[in-house]
């Protein structure tokens, strides 16, 4: 009876000891939990908006250089402390463009000095009596959700932006083929994380989302993505080879399917652009979006584009005619809203030929077709900011 006791003594005892490690233990992490998230806030807190990483300085070699013609094997990125690429900085003596886009803005593999947003910067900048900068902004996927987003915070984080420029169309046709009639549900903090590289804690909904360990942690994830995510040459002809063998395969249709939702949403987001522009007192001209392709495509053309088509369902695929169609309702639409509610736009589909004298592959331009872009954009935006700017401190 005795010894029972003791052991249940025993026992009792080192559960309370266990108890008091646990709760200690706890104390402690919540505590350097403290400790860590209070430095960060004074330390390293997220602020701003920025749609690209900051200060970005890298030389590469581009994958598909002996897969895809019109471009130079090694290419040069850099983006500046504020997020964007540029040769300047938008500033109160200067007149500053901001151009947004997906990727055929954002021109990865054109590099700093080959793409249309450079080409432009330097022909204003050589033909006006007053400093240009041209930030480029633009980021691989966005469409008009994402182009809203944009506008609504980087022009007044920027100050001193008097004209937004957007070229948009082919990522919100591509993800309408893509959710094939469901219905989008992408929450709004989801645009946002898709949207920006960095952004203020605070969009963010759940708690934890809201404290700064989470949003460094997240940084540190997107960047070890961002280091090892590069295809090899090899893989990439590989890729290429099978996806098009599956597609010649397959049963081409040209039949698209009801894209009326997805349209009317695109158009949604092109007039709050506009009222958003009026409210801020910016210019906007917006540009429709050009594409290689076109019916009765030749087999290395169709080639070129293999990975902008939808892949093969049930042994059916789109034809290249059935998604010209498509780009074009697109354009279309952003056509008719620039018409009513009396908006530059800058008609790149119309006017650009559906070859790869401008495209290496379904919409992205090679060195002369960047060139071609930024003699076209530089015609009409030389007319709208021929007097000089003055910006108020």
């Amino acid at each position: 009876m005795g010894r029972d006791l003791e052991k249940n003594s025993l026992l009792n005892l080192l559960k309370s000891d266990m108890v008091i490690n646990i709760t200690l233990l706890a104390f402690s992490f919540a505590v350097a939990f403290v400790i860590a998230e209070l430095t960060l806030r004074i330390v390293s807190p997220h602020k701003q908006f920025s749609s690209l990483y900051l200060n970005v300085n890298e030389q590469s070699v581009f994958p598909g250089y002996a897969l895809y013609p019109g471009l130079n094997e090694q290419f040069t990125y850099t983006s500046n402390h504020l997020g964007y690429r540029s040769n300047h900085l938008f500033g109160k003596d200067s007149y500053g463009i901001l151009a947004i886009g997906g990727s055929t803005t954002e021109c990865v593999y054109l590099g700093d000095e080959n793409g249309w947003t450079q080409l432009l910067e330097a022909r204003l900048n050589s033909t006006s009596n007053q400093a240009i900068t041209v930030g480029n902004v633009g980021s691989a996927g966005l469409a008009a959700p994402n182009h809203y987003l944009q506008l609504k915070h980087l022009v007044p984080q920027y100050k001193y932006v008097d004209m937004v420029v957007v070229l948009v169309g082919v990522n919100d046709f591509l993800k309408a083929l893509q959710l094939n009639g469901v219905q989008d549900e992408m929450t709004l903090e989801e645009n946002y994380r898709r949207t920006f590289k960095d952004y203020p804690r605070a969009v963010n909904k759940k708690w934890y989302r809201k404290t700064e360990l989470w949003m460094h942690m997240r940084d540190v994830n997107n960047g070890w993505k961002n280091l090892f995510g590069h295809l090899t040459p090899d893989s990439l002809i590989s890729i290429s080879n099978s996806t098009m063998e599956i597609r010649r395969k397959a049963i081409k249709t040209d039949a698209l399917p009801d894209l009326r939702i997805y349209l009317d949403g695109y158009e949604e987001y092109i007039r709050d652009m506009v009222s958003l522009s009026n409210q801020y007192k910016t210019k906007l001209v917006l540009i429709t979006q050009p594409v290689l392709w076109h019916e009765n495509m030749s087999d290395f053309e169709e080639q070129l584009t293999i990975f902008g088509i939808p892949p093969t369902i049930d042994g059916y695929t789109y034809s290249t005619k059935a998604l010209a169609e498509g780009m074009e309702l697109y354009n279309d639409r952003l056509r008719m809203v620039a018409d009513e509610m009396n908006v530059t736009i800058i008609d790149l589909a119309e006017v650009l030929p559906k070859d790869t004298s401008i495209f290496y592959d379904y919409c992205h331009f090679n060195l002369e077709g960047a060139e071609r872009v930024a003699d076209m954009v530089f015609d009409h935006l030389k007319l709208l900011i021929s007097e000089p700017i003055v910006h108020d401190n």
